[in-house]
């Protein structure tokens, strides 16, 4: 059994969320472009054979609109929880939903070929169980693709260990409005924990001294973890493996008794 954090369990946990997610996004300001990037590493790792994205959290839908882009015939949603990026993602995407991700999910129109979180699931509180209820929404063979900050990346653990610093930041991997922070490792028991097996992971690697890109190539890329500033996931629910029809049993008496009746 896949172990996830326990969540308080109370009455008012739904207004608890929002009042912890106001505050984090109160602590900094974003600049104009952080809700319309795009993430080009993500965009190039979606599955070739997907037709119908749904992009959760898609902010202004600038993903979207690439993928259809490259793709004159697929069909891409998004869910958008913030109301003034909505009707510019309309105008990029087939159809936006606007929802809080953190409540009950309403009927959409799956199932999806991919589902992407880009950047989405480390701002929430319960990203288990965010993840496990879009999952469902998945078709057969369906693919969820993630981009996740890695917590591992050697600029934070140095800080840490050598200066005693976790300073929170406008953007990156200590973005202020991060709620929740991965390794790889436990990127893997995120997807797990939703019923999915890693099928393909990419690490996002820039910068970085020439020292350090010598030394990782002199051990093989054992550095990658900590030169990986986030990890793209991408997962699938595994396919249950036929059913055999049971064998035939031949007893001992039985297989006797032909043989008697053959002589």
């Amino acid at each position: 059994m896949t172990s996830r954090p326990i969540l308080p369990q109370l009455s008012g946990v739904s207004a608890s969320v929002s009042a912890m997610r106001q505050e984090a996004e109160a602590s900094t300001a974003k600049s104009v472009g952080y809700y319309g990037a795009l993430n080009t590493d993500l965009l190039d790792t979606l599955p070739g054979e997907a037709i119908r994205f749904l992009d959760v959290g898609c902010a202004e839908g600038r993903l979207g609109k690439e993928v259809k882009k490259r793709r004159p015939h697929a069909i891409v949603h998004g869910v958008e929880r913030d109301a003034a990026a909505v009707p510019t993602a309309s105008r990029r995407l087939d159809r936006v939903f606007c929802l809080d991700l953190e409540e009950p999910l309403p009927k959409l129109e799956e199932p999806y070929d991919c589902l992407i979180f880009g950047d989405i699931l480390e701002h929430l509180i319960d990203p288990w169980t965010v993840l496990r209820q879009f999952v469902a929404l998945l078709s057969p063979h369906g693919h969820v693709v993630a981009s996740i900050p890695n917590l591992r990346h050697y600029k934070i653990l140095r800080d840490l260990l050598l200066r005693g610093r976790f300073t929170y930041r406008d953007a990156g991997i200590l973005d202020a409005t991060h709620l929740r922070f991965f390794t790889l490792h436990e990127m893997e028991r995120l997807f797990s924990s939703a019923g999915l097996r890693v099928v393909a992971r990419r690490p996002c690697i820039r910068g970085g001294n020439a020292a350090m890109r010598l030394f990782d190539r002199l051990l093989f890329g054992r550095l990658e973890p900590f030169r990986a500033y986030q990890y793209i996931l991408v997962g699938q629910v595994p396919a249950e493996p036929p059913i055999r029809a049971p064998e035939r049993q031949i007893t001992a008496s039985a297989e006797l008794s032909s043989r008697g009746n053959g002589e």
